[in-house]
């Protein structure tokens, strides 16, 4: 994880299809021939076809010190408090309990406009929200936490703060017991 880089990033999540690794892989891209020493940490159980998919992007855009995939890690928060921004690039993501962890260790995300990411991420506050897809877009968005790392760090607080906020266990019981409540009082 110590290798130097000028930004390191993180996506945490099976690696399948659906999570979007190539729109994460294809951004780095895009950063490196910038001159840009941006490396990215790829965490999760894999899928091999895709996997073996991904190795090929690695390959052909010649990432090979650019690109670590770190396999299933019990606690990839570890990953998380080592890197500077982490990524959501899932199509798709119900919830995004990834992008609730990355805010609570305090790392600014970005994520797609898609699914549950686009309602956790609150676009230029706590993270910032590109198109599934568009890698150039997401290479952007890396770029400019790149060139503003004060303010990619308040993000990150902002995040903390929110998530705390938003997720905590004293919020989910006073929910529980007000349906419980209202159960009662139907009856």
């Amino acid at each position: 994880m110590n290798k130097p880089a000028d930004i390191k990033c993180a996506i945490v999540g099976n690696v399948t299809q659906g999570k979007g690794q190539e729109d994460a892989i294809r951004a780095i891209k895009e950063l490196v021939q910038k001159g840009i020493k941006a490396h990215l940490y790829i965490v999760g159980r894999e899928d091999p076809k895709y996997r073996q998919y991904l190795d090929y992007l690695v390959a052909q855009g010649n990432l090979r010190d650019y690109v670590t995939f770190l396999g299933h890690i019990q606690n990839p928060v570890q990953v998380m408090q080592h890197v500077d921004v982490v990524l959501m690039c899932s199509r798709m993501e119900a919830f995004g309990r990834v992008t609730v962890e990355a805010m609570k260790v305090g790392k600014p995300v970005i994520g797609t406009k898609s699914g549950g990411t686009k309602e956790l991420i609150l676009d230029g506050f706590n993270g910032y929200l590109y198109s599934p897809g568009d890698y150039k877009e997401l290479a952007q968005k890396i770029l400019w936490y790149y060139k503003h790392p004060e303010i990619a760090k308040q993000m990150g607080e902002n995040g903390k703060n929110w998530a705390t906020a938003q997720f905590n266990q004293e919020r989910y019981i006073r929910e529980i017991m007000a349906l419980l409540m209202q159960l009662i009082n139907q009856k």
